[in-house]
């Protein structure tokens, strides 16, 4: 099933208690290797991407033909897709094969959208199917309102609006941990409104970045004119002359799109930690680090 049996739904008559050592994010995480260098970083490892996909294409031609022993065409004359075929037949999870994917530190099988589906647990392939087109089709109308208006902080405004009037339409709650219930139901946490903001900047073509600091993350513009960082659990952060809260301190951290994710695995460790689960927390919190090795808090609950 897409929903792993008993990890809470967001509400205040299901808020999980938070133990001693667990915020909702990383506690004091080390300086990025990113950093304010982070295009430089991913420009000296792209070329591991290529190599990734070529040993992957050469391992799955191989299993095509030993499988199939026709250079991948089945039995009955019909042809198959080398990589479907793989995908249905290695009996990995969603999340195993995702980990997979990551290992190399980019996102080659799958997109961030989906990504994010699949670390918040929803395994089933028609769910993530049915979530994605909720979200196209929200993101459709948003396109068309963008284009009209010209000032990039404007745009920035008015996508925040409409990303807490139509999907973060309920309340924010810290054990709202995963992306699927946030669609579904409206709450959130910084996380998963950071995840949603995010795809959404990045499908305007916006550079965008995601920022940590200890226990919450938010999203970070490049623009012509500066940076513009977004609280994107606040619908009225942008607005001028609007009150703000505050915002935790501490030494900021840019982190890539897969660590990020890594963000939604400790959420889950946490939640399951709060229940005494503690194996299945244990488990979230090992994937989170395999995603982010820097998430210090993620080490410390391993202790």
């Amino acid at each position: 099933m897409g929903l792993e049996p008993n990890e809470g739904r967001c509400g205040s008559n299901s808020q999980l208690p938070v133990p001693p050592r667990t915020v909702h994010l990383a506690r004091r995480p080390r300086r990025s290797c990113l950093s304010h260098t982070g295009k430089q970083v991913m420009a000296l490892e792209k070329p591991r991407r290529g190599r990734k996909r070529a040993r992957r294409s050469a391992w799955v031609a191989i299993l095509t033909v030993a499988l199939l022993g026709t250079g991948g065409t089945a039995s009955d004359g019909k042809r198959v897709h080398a990589g479907f075929g793989l995908r249905a037949s290695d009996g990995l999870s969603a999340s195993s094969r995702l980990q997979e994917d990551v290992a190399d530190g980019w996102l080659d099988e799958y997109d961030f959208f989906d990504a994010a589906l699949i670390a918040s647990g929803v395994e089933s392939v028609r769910q993530r199917e049915l979530l994605r087109r909720r979200f196209d089709l929200w993101w459709n109308k948003q396109a068309q309102t963008l284009r009209r208006i010209p000032e990039p902080r404007a745009k920035a405004r008015a996508l925040l609006h409409a990303l807490h009037r139509d999907l973060l339409r309920g309340q924010y709650y810290a054990a709202c941990a995963r992306v699927d219930q946030t669609l579904n139901q409206g709450h959130f946490n910084c996380v998963t409104a950071t995840v949603l903001y995010h795809e959404a900047a990045r499908r305007a073509g916006w550079d965008a970045q995601i920022v940590s600091v200890p226990g919450h993350v938010f999203n970070r513009l490049i623009l012509a004119s500066g940076t513009l960082d977004v609280q994107s659990t606040s619908a009225t952060w942008l607005d001028p002359g609007a009150p703000r809260a505050d915002v935790p301190g501490g030494q900021p951290r840019i982190l890539s799109e897969v660590q990020l994710l890594g963000k939604l695995y400790y959420n889950r460790g946490v939640a399951r930690l709060a229940q005494h689960r503690f194996a299945q927390a244990a488990r979230h919190f090992r994937t989170a680090l395999v995603y982010d090795p820097q998430d210090e808090s993620a080490a410390q609950n391993l202790l």
